[in-house]
C-alpha cells in the first residue's frame, strides 16, 4: 500500500510539473485588427515588427475574434522576384491576294528589340494550311524569315471561337511581318490577330526595415569588415549597398548572420556592373559583410538598407466583430486549419487590415485568472507534495528496516 502511495505521489509531482510548462506556453504580444466592415476574406498586413517579435517559423501567430476564439488563416509571402506575362497585339496592316494568287496578312512590328516569335489568333476551321513568315523594313522588299509552317489547333483561345498558333524562329528585327498562307487560289484562313507573348520579370514587394548602426572598418588583411546592428530581431530577406570609390571595381562579399564564425553565411559578387542588392533571408539582430579587396583599395559603403518581402495572412472575417493579432510564443506550433485545402477557392481581391498598437498580451479567459493555475499555486502544491514524497519515503525505509528487525529476532 505505501510502495502504491509513494508511486501515486511521484506521478502526481510529474503532472503538475508539466502542467506548470504548459501553462507556461503563452503568447507575449498583441495587436489590434479592430471592428470589421464587411463579412469577407482579408490580408493581414505582417509588419517587421510583428515578425520581429514572432518565432523564427511565424508558427506563433494566431487571429482571435472578441471571445479568444482562433481564426483559420493561411499565410502568403511575396516573391523575390515574379514574371508578368502580357500580349502585346501587332496591328494588322492589310490582308489581300497578291499577284501569287496567294493570300498575304501585313502586320507592323511594334516594338524596338528583337523578337524570336509570333502568336497567331485564327479562326476556328479543320482545314489543314501551311503558312511561311517573312520579314521587311519598308513593305516593299521581303526575306524569308521560316517557311512551311504547318498550322495545328495547339492552343484554344478562352472564348472557344479561335486557336492560337506560335511560331518560333531565330531572334530578328524587322519592322514588317508577312504571313503568306501558301497554296494558290485556295480560300485561307482567318488570321484575327497577330502579336507576342511579353514577359518581364519584376521584383518582388518589400517593406523597409528601420536603418541599421553601421560600423565599417578596413583590415591588414586586405578584407573591409562591415557590422551591422538592429534595433530587434528582423527577418532581413534583401540588402542594397550605396558604394563609393572605384570606377571599375568586382569583388567577393559575404553576408555573416551573427557573427563572423557562422558557417551559414551566403556569398556573392559585388559588381560596379551590377547593382548592389543582395538576397539574405536571415532572422537576426546582427550581420556581418565582409569585402575581399585584394591588392585594390577599399570600397567605402556610403549606406545601408535592409527589407522584408511583404507577408500576409489570408483570413476570413465576420463584420461587426472585433479582431486581434496575438504572436510572442517561441514554444507554439503551426496550426492545421482546414483552410489550406481550399486556398484556390479564395478570391484574388480581398480586402486589407493593417494591425495597430503593440502592446504585452493579457491573458483574460476564466482559465487563465483562475489562481489554481498560477505558477505560485502550482509551486506551492509542488513543494508539499515533495514533503509529503519525502515523508513517505523514510516512513517506508523505517517500517522495512524495522521488519527486518523482527524477522531477524524471530
Amino acid at each position: 500500500m505505501k510502495k502504491r502511495l509513494v508511486l501515486k505521489l511521484f506521478a502526481t509531482v510529474i503532472l503538475l510539473f508539466v502542467t506548470t510548462e504548459s501553462s507556461a506556453q503563452q503568447f507575449k504580444y498583441k495587436m489590434s485588427l479592430g471592428t470589421v466592415d464587411s463579412t469577407f476574406f482579408y490580408r493581414i498586413v505582417l509588419s517587421p515588427e510583428v515578425i520581429a517579435k514572432s518565432n523564427a517559423t511565424l508558427s506563433d501567430i494566431r487571429v482571435l475574434d472578441e471571445e479568444g476564439k482562433e481564426q483559420p488563416y493561411i499565410i502568403k509571402a511575396a516573391a523575390p522576384v515574379f514574371k508578368e506575362a502580357s500580349f502585346i497585339e501587332f496591328p494588322i496592316i492589310s490582308k489581300e491576294r497578291e499577284a501569287d494568287k496567294q493570300a498575304h496578312v501585313v502586320v507592323k512590328n511594334t516594338q524596338t528589340s528583337v523578337i524570336n516569335h509570333l502568336l497567331l489568333f485564327i479562326k476556328n476551321t479543320e482545314a489543314k494550311r501551311n503558312v511561311t513568315i517573312s520579314g521587311s523594313e519598308d513593305q516593299t522588299k521581303w526575306y524569308v524569315i521560316k517557311e512551311n509552317i504547318a498550322l495545328d489547333n495547339y492552343y484554344q483561345e478562352g472564348n472557344g471561337e479561335s486557336f492560337i498558333q506560335s511560331v518560333a524562329f531565330p531572334s530578328i528585327h524587322y519592322q514588317y511581318f508577312k504571313i503568306t498562307i501558301l497554296g494558290k487560289d485556295i480560300l485561307p484562313v482567318d488570321i484575327l490577330k497577330a502579336g507576342i507573348y511579353n514577359e518581364t520579370k519584376l521584383p518582388g514587394t518589400y517593406n523597409e526595415l528601420p536603418t541599421p548602426a553601421m560600423n565599417p572598418r578596413d583590415s591588414s588583411d586586405k578584407k573591409s569588415y562591415i557590422h551591422l546592428s538592429f534595433n530587434d530581431t528582423y527577418l532581413v530577406d534583401k540588402l542594397d549597398l550605396s558604394v563609393d570609390g572605384a570606377k571599375f571595381y568586382k569583388r567577393a562579399i559575404s553576408i555573416y548572420p551573427g557573427s563572423l564564425n557562422n558557417s551559414t553565411a551566403i556569398n556573392y559578387t559585388l559588381s560596379s556592373n551590377e547593382e548592389a542588392s543582395f538576397p539574405v533571408g536571415f532572422k537576426v539582430k546582427e550581420l556581418w559583410l565582409v569585402i575581399d579587396n585584394e591588392d585594390n583599395p577599399p570600397l567605402k559603403i556610403t549606406n545601408i538598407s535592409a527589407g522584408q518581402l511583404n507577408k500576409y495572412l489570408l483570413c476570413h472575417l465576420e463584420k461587426g466583430k472585433s479582431y486581434s493579432l496575438v504572436f510572442g510564443d517561441s514554444t507554439a506550433k503551426i496550426p492545421n486549419y482546414d483552410l489550406q485545402f481550399f486556398k484556390d477557392s479564395i478570391p484574388r481581391n480581398v480586402l486589407e487590415i493593417t494591425p495597430v498598437r503593440l502592446e504585452t498580451y493579457m491573458h483574460t479567459d476564466a482559465a487563465k485568472k483562475n489562481i489554481f493555475n498560477s505558477p505560485a499555486f502550482l509551486w506551492s502544491v509542488i513543494a508539499v507534495v515533495l514533503a509529503f514524497l519525502l515523508y513517505a519515503s523514510y516512513k517506508l525505509m523505517r517500517d522495512v528496516e524495522s521488519k527486518k528487525a523482527k524477522d531477524k529476532n524471530a
